[in-house]
């Protein structure tokens, strides 16, 4: 449901759950496609922020990044990221760090008038509700 949202073609969850029994759309894997998605379920509205913040903020300062600083090598990042007890999937905050690390310069340098992803502006960005 949250895809269908993400993609305009709903307006909310509400929505997305008509136009999904509409039969409208076609549905079938993520894998038959070579690309993921979220987990079943992770779809409320802070998911949707959250990845449209991704989309809109992060996903245009990470090219610029990597535009002004090149490769990362993510296969060095990812073995130094599993010494420091990540398994790059749930537990994946070594991976991030260091992936921040390698960017950081790169985003100081970048002309851009977008803020820098600091720990503050990272903190500030749409993030998934927990459930309780």
């Amino acid at each position: 449901m949250g895809a269908l949202v993400f993609e305009g073609l709903a307006a909310d969850l509400a929505e997305a759950e008509l136009v999904a029994a509409s039969g409208q759309i076609d549905f079938s894997p993520c894998h038959e496609h070579d690309c993921v998605g979220s987990m079943a379920g992770a779809n409320d509205e802070s998911v949707v922020e959250r990845l449209i913040w991704m989309r809109d903020v992060l996903g245009p300062m990470l090219k610029e990044a990597m535009e002004i600083g090149g490769p990362v090598d993510l296969r060095l990042l990812l073995a130094q990221a599993l010494h420091m007890g990540d398994e790059a999937h749930n537990r994946n905050n070594a991976g991030t760090l260091l992936l921040f690390q390698a960017l950081s310069s790169p985003w100081s340098a970048a002309p851009s008038r977008r803020p820098s992803p600091t720990p503050a502006t990272w903190a500030r960005s749409p993030r998934p509700r927990t459930r309780t």
